[in-house]
């Protein structure tokens, strides 16, 4: 039998905004709680917030649950404005705010919810709601919920009759935009807030972030950059991240018609690994989503072969944990031995 410490929590990775756009939220919230007689978001003391993932994580994984956080909140960069669209709902139970799906920020959000859900699924599962999945989320900061019909339509007439009244008049009304100012992790159900991580001010807008984050996230990642260093002080010369060769590996050698995949062991769907493991969740989305990867990983090899080019693949546990100096040493010098030697068609270094 487990433990209390053992037992799993559901945990919310949201966004919080200005002061002032809190305000005239929570103003919102408030006014169609009244009107509604729906007051679950008051008594549950939820603050105005978007949520980008929820995740299930024991308290015995709390403090991995928190460093990983603090990981992706570097990732969220700084300050970026959101543009909303105004009322919606979903089912007939929620009324929510929207975000203007045509704005640069709306594709800079889907990113981050699809980057959160890199980082965050190899370790902890899911939530039971897929709504916050990247290929179901949708951007939106909740205003009331768990509405019966008749609190529903009622919330959506205040609505839509506030929009008719003049300014002074309004007391349910919604902004047009709002800053996002820090990123937080809360527990939930009841919602406690745990961590708040605030985003400095910068000049970038959302766009210039977006695809500065879409670098990030394509190459130049730690162990790339470690082992292109030491490869480097080896007296190799590469190319690196060459979108013209067929799945644009890591490293390309021209000299030595080869090239090496560095892969992260979760999202190649690294067999007999311990850092794979499939998610209980939505076994069906995530089995789908690394098969096709693996077999894009498959094809590309069998297009090197047929140009009689050489294919390594560095899997994330051959250079990850305990000793990652000593093993990425190790790993370069067989890469070294490799590309020399000019014989092994194809060379798998895994931990």
């Amino acid at each position: 039998m487990n433990s209390s410490s053992d037992e799993k929590s559901t945990y919310a990775v949201t966004l919080y905004f200005d002061s002032d756009s809190t305000t005239l939220i929570r103003s919102s919230i408030s006014h169609l709680a009244e009107f509604t007689e729906n007051d679950y978001m008051i008594q549950n003391d939820v603050p105005p917030h978007l949520t980008l993932g929820m995740f299930h994580a024991s308290d015995s994984d709390s403090e991995k649950l928190e460093n990983l956080f603090r990981e992706f909140s570097k990732k969220a960069g700084r300050f970026f404005p959101v543009d909303f669209s105004g009322a919606d709902s979903f089912l007939d139970k929620v009324i929510f705010l929207s975000l203007k799906k045509d704005s640069p920020t709306f594709t800079f959000l889907k990113d981050l919810n699809t980057t959160l859900h890199e980082m965050f699924i190899p370790h902890f599962e899911p939530a039971d709601n897929r709504n916050y999945l990247p290929q179901n989320w949708v951007p939106h900061i909740a205003l009331a919920v768990k509405l019966t019909h008749v609190q529903f339509e009622k919330g959506m007439s205040l609505l839509g009759e506030s929009e008719k009244k003049n300014d002074a008049e309004k007391k349910s009304s919604l902004p047009q935009s709002a800053k996002v100012v820090s990123l937080g992790l809360a527990r939930c159900n009841p919602y406690n807030e745990i961590l708040r991580i605030p985003l400095s001010s910068d000049s970038l807008n959302p766009l210039q972030r977006h695809k500065n984050m879409a670098a990030i996230h394509s190459s130049d990642t730690k162990p790339e950059k470690k082992i292109r260093s030491a490869l480097f002080k080896f007296g190799l010369r590469f190319r690196k991240n060459d979108r013209r060769y067929p799945g644009t590996p890591d490293l390309v050698f021209p000299h030595y018609h080869a090239v090496v995949f560095i892969n992260g062991c979760f999202w190649h769907g690294h067999e007999n690994c311990t850092r794979f493991r499939m998610p209980k969740s939505n076994v069906g989305f995530w089995g789908k989503k690394i098969e096709r990867n693996k077999k894009r990983d498959y094809d590309n090899i069998k297009k090197y072969q047929d140009m009689s080019w050489r294919v390594c693949v560095v899997w994330e546990c051959a250079i990850s944990g305990k000793k990652s100096r000593q093993k990425i040493k190790n790993v370069t010098e067989q890469i070294c031995l490799w590309l020399e030697e000019c014989k092994s068609v194809f060379l798998e270094l895994r931990g």
